[in-house]
């Protein structure tokens, strides 16, 4: 069995890829524009590119789609290359992984909920408002649609890698805390997932031969938007600089909707798969540790 990881490249792919490696599974991980060590280019949408990559495909192998743009501003900002990108050339690539009897999972996200109740399981249903939520809806209703026996669809919440090398949610809270007139929205919830629990449990769903159809993979802890500014501030060296006024969401001011309490409800999957994920301060004063590391103190 070999694990092909589609958009290895970002934080979360890249970790699994080396995680994947180092409990010695046989792992393929592409890149796009992202170049990263032992991964393979791979171009959505490239004939050629997409007729090589299915070659190396074989029956018993397991495919983790994590190819997209990521960032919801950025996704609304470029709805056009956007909407090719994570939604025609996705389907159309998902659609030749069905013609090729393949097993493979779909990472979707916590976006493709409405905000209004959190606490999602993965039963609920689902109402995205902003356009990068809206096309992960979309793949999961065409798939759903296709009655195929053999996909999986994944959804996670907010990822947390222990580098400096991507974007993470700790590190621009950090930075916002710094500047002047910083708001943290008390009635925003969401969730943190320490990121080798996320690759442990991806590493588990291997393992497994049967599935359910849609699986949140992250921690059910839920964290205010207060409390998640407050704790970085506790483990920061630079604390004293660190200003933020409370506020509701709807006070601060986006180009599109978004969704207010953002939280999954994970504990299925963890019973299933037996993780124990890493509690938020914890995640919160390692990654500020690193922080503090790089930053320094401001003087």
């Amino acid at each position: 069995m070999k694990v092909f990881i589609i958009g290895a490249s970002g934080a979360i792919g890249f970790h699994l890829f080396k995680f994947l490696k180092k409990k010695n599974i046989k792992v393929i991980g592409t890149y796009n524009k992202n170049k990263k060590p032992n991964l393979i280019k791979f171009s959505l949408g490239k004939k050629k590119s997409e007729d090589n990559l299915l070659k190396k495909i074989e029956k018993d192998d397991i495919i983790f789609f994590l190819s997209s743009y990521t960032e919801v501003s950025w996704v609304r900002k470029n709805k056009k290359e956007s909407t090719l990108v994570n939604y025609h050339l996705t389907k159309n690539f998902l659609n030749k992984l069905i013609t090729k009897k393949s097993r493979f999972f779909y990472f979707s996200s916590a976006e493709v909920f409405n905000g209004k109740k959190g606490f999602y399981n993965e039963k609920s249903q689902i109402n995205p408002v902003n356009i990068y939520g809206r096309l992960k809806f979309l793949i999961e209703k065409y798939l759903i649609k296709t009655k195929y026996p053999n996909y999986h669809i994944i959804r996670t919440g907010r990822n947390v890698d222990m580098t400096d090398n991507f974007r993470c949610m700790i590190k621009d809270s950090y930075l916002t805390l710094l500047k002047d007139n910083a708001k943290m929205a008390e009635d925003n919830l969401f969730t943190i997932t320490h990121q080798k629990d996320f690759s442990e449990a991806i590493f588990k769903i291997t393992k497994k031969k049967k599935l359910p159809k849609i699986l949140h993979v992250c921690s059910s802890q839920t964290i205010s938007r207060v409390k998640f500014a407050k704790l970085i501030k506790k483990f920061s060296i630079n604390s004293k600089y660190m200003f933020f006024k409370k506020c509701k969401f709807k006070e601060i001011k986006y180009g599109e909707k978004r969704a207010v309490k953002n939280n999954l409800n994970a504990n299925f999957t963890s019973k299933l798969l037996g993780i124990k994920y890493t509690k938020a301060e914890k995640i919160i004063k390692e990654k500020v540790k690193i922080l503090d590391q790089k930053l320094k103190p401001i003087i």
